[in-house]
Formats: C-alpha cells, structure tokens, sequence
C-alpha cells in the first residue's frame, strides 16, 4: 500500500537534507585536501633562511626534502640533492633555526588474515544451519497444515 503523502513529502525532504549533507562534506574534503604544501626551489628558500623567515626545519633524509615551517605559518616543502644535506645543515643551524630529523618507519610485517578467515568461515556456516532449520521447521509445518482433518473415530 502506498504512504500517504504526507509520509511521501517528509521522505522527500529527508532525501533532500541527506544529499545537501553529503554535498558539504564532499566540499569540506576538497577544502582539506587543497591544504596540502606547496613545493618551493632551493634558491627561494636560501632567501628565506637568509630573510629570517623560517621558523622551523625537518629533514626527511630518504626522500631528501625538507618541511619547512615560515614565520607567517606557511609550511612549504623544498628538495635537495643527498650531497647538499651537510651544507644545508650548517647553513640552518648558524641561523638558530629549529631542526628536526624525520624517523625513519619501520618496515611493516604482512598482514595475514587468518582469523578473518576462521570467523568468515563460521558465519558462512552459521547462516547455511539456519536456513536448513529454518526450511525443515517450515516444511513440517506445510505438511501439518495441508493434510486432511483427522478421520473421525467409529463409536461403539
């Protein structure tokens, strides 16, 4: 039976205020993601470290680049080459700036999926039981009700 329309207006509007949702949380994440930083050459940053604008530095050593932090809270990112890293270092350090050395991560053991197997496996079987007990209770109960009433006993 079709709701009335009232019911048909309200699901409607609930439609309506779960997609405007929707739509700004897509744009929240745009937003979020546009903040990421900036690249910026080695000659700009020299001029910076030279300007005193940079706050702080972290050397990340594998992939030879650094996060640089400015003092107007800007966060850029500046590539260098591996045999440019002592000079950097001095040059940073003579101008008082924060340095920081990035850890390097460990690497990741594989993850095996063991359990989820033994779980997967033991709902798959739960769910196959109660479809089996399901069907035999609802064939016991067809036979019960389409048979024929009971013969009526002969008195004596």
């Amino acid at each position: 039976m079709i709701g009335s329309r009232r019911s048909l207006a309200a699901a409607g509007r609930t439609v309506i205020a779960a997609v405007l949702a929707c739509a700004c949380l897509a744009a929240l994440a745009g937003a979020a993601g546009a903040a990421k930083l900036s690249q910026e050459s080695m000659t700009t940053f020299q001029a910076q470290l030279n300007g005193g604008q940079v706050h702080a530095v972290v050397f990340h050593e594998r992939v030879h680049k650094l996060h640089v932090s400015l003092s107007d809270g800007r966060k850029v990112v500046v590539v260098y080459a591996a045999a440019q890293q002592p000079q950097l270092l001095a040059q940073i350090k003579a101008k008082g700036v924060r340095v920081k050395f990035a850890k390097q991560k460990a690497a990741k053991k594989p993850v095996h999926h063991k359990l989820r197997y033994i779980v997967g496996g033991i709902a798959i079987a739960v769910i196959v039981v109660v479809v089996a007990v399901l069907l035999v209770d609802r064939r016991r109960k067809l036979r019960g009700a389409g048979g024929a009433a009971p013969a009526p006993k002969p008195q004596q």
